[in-house]
């Protein structure tokens, strides 16, 4: 990868982080920390790898060692899950290996992160006739919370308290909540939080039952056209499921780039 290219990576990476700084305001107990050899991002409510990691790594080989001690020490002293997430807009290029040798494991799906050039998108029609989807609003909340939590195995005991801090993030404008309907049913969820022009997909999970149904791609679909109705040039997604962005770029998204995770 070119110097030229990791600069458009590292771009869209801080775009993204950028853009969950309302998610953060909304999340008790979440923290967001940008510098410039390390973004850092913490939830004690949700403790998914994707709310809990170290990025965009960017030292020197001298410095690399302290700054991986420092990220285990930040994680551990709030008695969370440590997490290092490498793209190729970190260095030095032999971060893998010093991850190893500390004790890091390497996850074996990769993130695939995704862009859609919404001015020139041209909307299929709805993946599945039998999803309904819809915008969140408050009274949604509780049935957003639910399949969120199902779709990740967490527990549904949280949904009460997931569903009072969405309630919250629902008066964020940079914020677009998204819930899938199959017969009715809750059966699927994303949003979007943005940053200028730019969308960034987040939380999108599907029931185990509706699986296999284009649940995912139905919700990704309508949620990207709301994005180009609000003015966005730009929808940026992840996911570690690689037939899910083979779906995605069916219809229109590129592949951009893909990052590992190491956990501790």
């Amino acid at each position: 990868m070119t110097a030229m290219e990791a600069r458009d990576v590292q771009a869209l990476e801080r775009a993204n982080y950028a853009s969950m700084r309302s998610l953060v305001a909304a999340t008790p107990g979440s923290g967001l920390l940008v510098r410039d050899d390390v973004t850092l991002i913490r939830s004690r409510l949700f403790p998914m790898a994707d709310m809990n990691h170290a990025c965009l790594l960017r030292t020197s080989p001298e410095r690399a060692g302290p700054l991986v001690d420092e990220i285990v020490r930040y994680f551990r002293r709030r008695l969370l899950p440590v997490n290092v997430c490498l793209s190729p807009a970190c260095s030095p290029d032999d971060l893998p290996d010093l991850l190893l040798r500390r004790g890091f494991r390497r996850q074996e799906s990769p993130e695939t992160w995704l862009t859609l050039d919404l001015p020139k998108w041209q909307p299929p029609p709805l993946a599945s006739d039998d999803v309904e989807c819809i915008r969140v609003g408050e009274n949604d909340a509780l049935g957003f919370a639910r399949v969120y939590l199902a779709s990740f195995g967490l527990p549904g005991s949280l949904a009460p308290m997931a569903a009072m801090l969405l309630r919250r993030s629902l008066r964020q404008p940079s914020m677009r909540h998204y819930l899938a309907l199959v017969e009715g049913r809750p059966a699927g969820v994303c949003l979007w939080h943005s940053h200028g022009e730019i969308a960034c997909m987040g939380a999108a999970g599907v029931l185990p039952a509706y699986r296999g149904r284009r649940v995912a791609t139905s919700v990704f679909i309508h949620a990207a056209q709301e994005a180009a109705q609000q003015g966005k040039k730009l929808l940026l997604g992840q996911t570690l499921y690689p037939r899910l962005a083979e779906v995605l770029m069916g219809h229109g998204f590129r592949l951009a780039f893909s990052r590992t995770y190491y956990a501790l």
